[in-house]
């Protein structure tokens, strides 16, 4: 019995040293794709990196990145790759509609594990997509800013633990990314408003000069002969004296 135990251990042990491998090659390519689009500071190139690395990741047909709106009554897929991406990128839903919309309400992710913890009729409701679709939120550290979903795994198998566990890593990792372009993109757009307003200003000051001038003209000139008035002959005779 000893014999047939240490083989057995050692397999046990080749087991655990591939998955602490595997670990150790999913974390090194997450901090990797995490440099690349942390580098990176437009908002729409980030979601577009953030949905390919995604795909690639899960090796998903399709992957798309819902944003809440700001009222949060609404969503809109900022990036969509893989089948009919061109179809949703950009597509604007009510929160109460869809998966993605559940997951925004909720705040919490959404895999098939999530089918036991629903009632009765959300169950019925969610059942015949739930192994197809994994979706996990894209919180920052300001705000919950929305999701990252990723529909129909290639080869026709069920998105797994692993798929979700991985996918989580991701998020977390890219919300800050997220947000960071969010609010470098905030910071433009005030610059931006703050440049217009001081340019509004600048011409508001120099109308303001021309019609003073004007104002100085006529208050000094006869207005049909454009010659100096009575008021403009007494004042030089004052200067005179």
């Amino acid at each position: 019995m000893g014999r047939t135990a240490v083989p057995a251990a050692r397999d046990e042990l080749r087991k655990l040293q591939s998955r602490l491998e595997e670990k150790e090659a999913e974390i090194a390519m997450l901090r990797e794709i995490s440099e690349v689009i942390g580098s990176e500071y437009k908002l729409q190139r980030v979601f577009d990196l953030v949905a390919a690395r995604a795909r690639d990741l899960l090796q998903a047909e399709t992957v798309t990145i819902p944003v809440l709106s700001p009222d949060q009554k609404t969503y809109c897929y900022r990036a969509a790759v893989g089948a009919n991406a061109e179809e949703l990128q950009y597509a604007e839903l009510p929160i109460e509609i869809g998966i993605c919309g559940w997951v925004l309400r909720h705040q919490q992710a959404w895999w098939q594990g999530v089918l036991d913890q629903l009632d009765e009729s959300e169950r019925n409701k969610w059942e015949k997509d739930a192994g197809n679709l994994l979706l996990v939120p894209l919180v920052g550290k300001r705000q919950f800013l929305g999701g990252i979903a990723c529909i129909n795994k290639i080869g026709e198998e069920n998105f797994s633990a692993r798929d979700f566990d991985l996918l989580s890593m991701f998020a977390s990792q890219v919300s800050i990314a997220i947000e960071n372009a969010m609010f470098f993109e905030e910071l433009n757009a005030a610059r931006q408003s703050s440049e217009a307003y001081r340019e509004k200003l600048v011409e508001a000051n120099r109308k303001l000069s021309i019609s003073n001038d004007e104002l100085q003209h006529f208050a000094v000139h006869d207005p049909l002969t454009a010659l100096p008035n009575r008021t403009l002959v007494l004042d030089r005779l004052q200067q005179a004296i």
